[in-house]
């Protein structure tokens, strides 16, 4: 299975955060360099296995829980995703996704 990245990278940051760690506090835990753990959190690299099972080790959850997410936490993330995205379209932008919006509920 191939993971996407940037999902990856969200996870990372998400639980460092709540761990209350800064990204050069979790790379020294990691002995991995900050810049690394910058690329893996804005999704720029996909990290090793062996990376990952360091992250885990140091952020003290399974691997597992970098790409596997609440089902009810991953819908908030989408919705806050999507209202991101939204902010910066114009009017007619808006309106073309109300459109689909529309036709995708009609059709599920």
């Amino acid at each position: 299975m191939i993971l996407d990245k940037k999902i990856i990278g969200k996870r990372v940051k998400k639980i460092r955060l709540e761990k209350g760690l800064t990204q050069a506090e979790l790379a020294e835990m990691c002995n991995l360099s900050t810049s690394y753990i910058s690329c893996i959190e804005t999704g720029k690299k996909r990290p090793s296995l062996k990376s990952l099972e360091k992250l885990g080790k140091s952020l003290h959850v399974k691997v597992e829980s970098f790409w596997v997410v609440n089902l009810k936490n991953a819908h908030r993330e989408c919705e806050s995703d999507l209202i991101q995205i939204c902010r910066d379209f114009n009017s007619n932008q808006k309106q073309m996704l109300f459109e689909i919006a529309l036709i995708i509920k009609k059709f599920s």
